[in-house]
């Protein structure tokens, strides 16, 4: 009786160093997934609006979108008479960048 309760221990102890380092790479990979996520586009903002009056409707656009430290761009498209025209410019940490 004793000796099987040693081979349990021991079972139960090799189990628990395998979950233990099985635990250790979950961590290491739910770190590497939030780091990837905040480096992707987290919030994103779409503003329509008449850039001059008479063209019949909000045919203008402005696009804005940064990550989790507000960086990325801002995409502003103007609908005229002649034509429609795109303006992009970047953000750095919420402040535009300017060249």
């Amino acid at each position: 009786m004793r000796r099987r309760s040693k081979t349990r221990s021991l079972e139960l102890v090799d189990e628990t160093e395998y979950l233990r380092a099985k635990d250790g790479d979950t961590k290491r990979l739910v770190d590497s997934v939030v780091s990837k996520a905040q480096a992707g586009y987290q919030k994103t903002g779409i503003v329509k609006y008449n850039a001059f009056k008479g063209m019949g409707g909000n045919l203008s656009f402005v696009i804005a979108m940064l990550d989790d430290n507000n960086t990325g761009f801002v995409l502003n498209s103007v609908h005229s008479r002649e034509g429609c025209y795109l303006y992009l410019k970047d953000v750095v940490e919420a402040r535009p960048r300017c060249f």
